[in-house]
């Protein structure tokens, strides 16, 4: 009885979760990719968007005249797989960061240029341009969301209070208005 219970249980929560899976193009764009860089590629897949979470095992030869340009040029190049499009003025660049001499460029997906909340993207290359890895978390749905805050920062910051309990002290730091 209690193994069947489990089961029952376990089944339904694969129903409740439902996983969005790659499709036929991203897969083809894979074996593609895999075909012109090596086949020890790993790639992780986002069970919330379907696409890449990380890709990593190898280097893709990329030439571009910075890292960032280089990155754009890769996610372009390969944008069957990972569904971005680096042109798009809503995938911007945030951030590069140079750390024993790599380079990681960080894009962020933003609507309006208000952040899409836990959006980006890091690809990070070698000093001589290779790509080495790509990870993060990007949304290839249209967005369609208001863009102003239905609350003011006092009041936001009052919820939240409340929401952790009033007995705690807080204090605010800073006050963002994020696309969820």
């Amino acid at each position: 009885m209690k193994k069947t219970i489990f089961f029952l249980l376990f089944l339904g929560a694969n129903f409740v979760f439902a996983h969005v899976l790659p499709d036929s193009t991203q897969l083809r764009a894979l074996e593609k990719f895999r075909e012109d860089n090596g086949g020890n590629w790993i790639v992780r897949w986002d069970y919330k968007t379907g696409l890449p979470a990380s890709v990593f095992g190898g280097r893709v030869k990329m030439k571009g005249n910075n890292p960032e340009t280089t990155a754009r040029k890769f996610l372009q190049k390969y944008s069957q797989l990972f569904k971005i499009d680096p042109d798009n003025p809503n995938f911007k660049s945030e951030k590069i960061t140079r750390r024993d001499k790599m380079y990681y460029v960080s894009f962020r997906q933003v609507y309006h240029n208000i952040p899409v909340y836990g959006t980006q993207y890091i690809i990070t290359t070698d000093p001589d341009g290779n790509i080495l890895s790509a990870k993060g978390r990007y949304y290839p749905v249209a967005i369609n969301s208001a863009t102003t805050a239905s609350l003011n920062k006092d009041e936001a910051f009052n919820r939240a209070k409340n929401d952790f309990g009033s007995s705690r002290k807080f204090k605010l730091f800073q006050s963002n208005l994020l696309i969820l």
